[in-house]
């Protein structure tokens, strides 16, 4: 009937969405680490910068210190809010997969007892 082709439609949807949710979540999960990874490298170079500042006496040498230092701090401020945005998306497509996938496992239940309903009236009209 037509009722049962949009509700095959709407479960087609559903299906389709949560694959495409899935996708974006991992490509989210992807981002978040690689920023991560990258502001831990930018943590470890900031370190080694203050290492090599507190070892050195040369003025030139601690004002290019302090301008690959300023150059790394701007990044990692970069990297930080990326991480940032990646976790907040991966958390906003989160929970629409989990409400995706409630909508769909709600709407199989109401598809499963419409069918049993309809079959048992035609039960009855045949027995009656």
């Amino acid at each position: 009937s037509d009722r049962e082709a949009e509700d095959a439609k709407l479960l087609q949807s559903l299906d389709d969405n949560l694959r495409n949710k899935t996708a974006a979540a991992a490509e989210a999960a992807v981002e978040a680490e690689s920023s991560s990874s990258f502001l831990n490298e930018l943590d470890q170079m900031l370190r080694r910068i203050g290492g090599q500042l507190g070892a050195t006496q040369d003025t030139e040498t601690m004002a290019g210190l302090h301008k690959r230092e300023e150059q790394a701090s701007v990044m990692r401020r970069q990297a930080a809010n990326r991480l940032a945005h990646a976790e907040d998306s991966l958390l906003k497509i989160r929970e629409d997969l989990e409400t995706t996938s409630t909508t769909k496992n709600h709407l199989r239940t109401h598809l499963r007892s419409t069918k049993m309903a309809s079959l048992a009236h035609r039960a009855k009209k045949f027995t009656s």
